[in-house]
């Protein structure tokens, strides 16, 4: 398993934190408007936006459970040979 170390970057976590306040609040203000007012192409966008980031977050999910899981297993058989 190839495990690598990355230097924590803070304008690129700054950058993702922007993003995801933006997301929150375009969610939030569509979630508060009714159906009637926002136009069918926005609803249409947002639909396959969300199964996106669905997706994409059910695979980030997936890797991670993986990672630990692989990580245990190393964990493990370094406690064995000591």
């Amino acid at each position: 398993m190839n495990i690598t170390i990355t230097p924590h970057n803070p304008i690129k976590d700054f950058f993702y934190k922007i993003a995801s306040k933006i997301e929150d609040c375009i969610f939030t203000l569509f979630e508060r408007l009714p159906d009637r007012l926002i136009p069918a192409f926005v609803l249409n966008w947002m639909e396959r936006y969300t199964d996106r980031r669905l997706a994409k977050l059910k695979a980030q999910i997936i890797k991670s459970k993986w990672t630990a899981a692989e990580e245990q297993k190393i964990l493990e058989q370094n406690r064995q040979q000591d």
